[in-house]
């Protein structure tokens, strides 16, 4: 039945993806934005630069391929943007077809992909771990990749399938999988979901086969305590600092010591130290990504004059935590300095979560 009903919605899903991609095209780097990508994935507000860099590695042995489909990055515009680029394109002799070329289009070109400026942008909705590698490796005059382009409009699921695949660019980590089979556990008995039941059901499914069989069960072991559970849910809702710390590889270790009620505090501490360091900064935890937890943890700024200017350099230039006015910058430097020291955060108490 559960098979049937996937089958299904993967049809209707698929219909609406072919309906509503208008083809490709090579667009420069300069005109793509992530404003939807980060809405959809807070913890990556700015790219992570691991991720980056082995993407430059795969560059170096394999090169930089956009023009394979499996290394597209998708994006949506509305139609009349589209008319009034391709009539642009049209008019520069870039572009002579009405139609885009597309793996979903009924008319393949033979003159490859036409170059679209758009001024403004175009929302992409993945890929910029890609792009900030190629902005690094690839010279000047080939910054630029294949973008999928999409109607706006289309559905949320849709736009949830498009947002969440993953190709070569980037393995997702225990955190981000772990909140991904919690969202859409509890989607269905939410008002206000935009996803059915049954399409939720095949993400969940989608996100558990990310872990491999020990790591599935060792999350099986972790949701049959309730009281953990709870706790670890609570941490998700910061999302940078769950992915940075969320080890599900080392769970069974630490749920083999039996002590929950220990492991309960610290998770709890844990949330209240992160708190505390933004107690009354405008948009608090929304600040936390994945790569300023990085850059704090483990950091010492008011015993250590080296931790303190690293820090102050990351934050002036707005690396971590963003964007500051002077007040909330010394607000958040002063909270900063001193809970580091009340409530040191690192990754050598237990390795289960930053």
């Amino acid at each position: 039945m559960r098979q049937a009903q996937a089958h299904v919605e993967d049809l209707r899903l698929d219909t609406e993806r072919r309906l509503t991609c208008i083809g490709s095209a090579l667009v420069r780097f300069e005109y793509l934005n992530w404003n939807v990508y980060i809405r959809r994935n807070k913890s990556k507000r700015r790219p992570d630069p691991e991720r980056v860099e082995r993407i430059k590695r795969i560059f170096r042995r394999e090169g930089c391929l956009p023009r394979r489909v499996e290394h597209h990055i998708s994006a949506v515009i509305d139609q009349r943007r589209l008319d009034a680029v391709l009539e642009d394109a049209r008019r520069k002799g870039r572009w002579k077809g009405n139609t885009l070329p597309s793996n979903y289009a009924t008319i393949n070109s033979q003159d490859g992909y036409p170059e679209l400026e758009f001024p403004g942008g175009i929302e992409c909705l993945r890929g910029r771990h890609r792009i900030e590698a190629g902005k690094v490796w690839l010279p000047p005059t080939e910054k630029w990749w294949i973008v999928d382009l999409y109607l706006s409009g289309i559905s949320y699921e849709l736009e949830t399938l498009l947002v969440e695949e993953y190709a070569n660019e980037e393995k997702p980590c225990n955190g981000e999988i772990y909140r991904k089979i919690l969202e859409y556990q509890c989607l269905p008995g939410q008002s206000n979901s935009q996803v059915s039941p049954i399409t939720c059901v095949t993400l969940e499914m989608r996100w558990r086969a990310r872990f491999n069989q020990n790591r599935e069960k060792r999350l099986r072991r972790l949701l049959r305590n309730r009281m953990l559970t709870a706790e670890f849910d609570a941490l998700s809702k910061i999302p940078g600092l769950f992915d940075s710390g969320m080890m599900v590889t080392t769970l069974h270790t630490v749920l083999a010591t039996r002590c929950y009620e220990e492991i309960q505090c610290y998770l709890q501490y844990t949330g209240t130290a992160w708190d505390g360091f933004l107690k009354g900064v405008e948009r608090g935890l929304q600040r936390v990504d994945t790569v300023t937890v990085k850059d704090v943890e483990l950091r010492a700024p008011a015993a250590s004059t080296m931790d303190a200017e690293y820090l102050r350099g990351k934050i002036l230039g707005g690396a971590i935590f963003g964007e500051l006015t002077g007040k909330i910058y010394s607000r958040l430097v002063c909270q900063l300095y001193g809970n580091l020291n009340e409530h040191p955060v690192g990754q050598e108490n237990g390795d289960i979560i930053t």
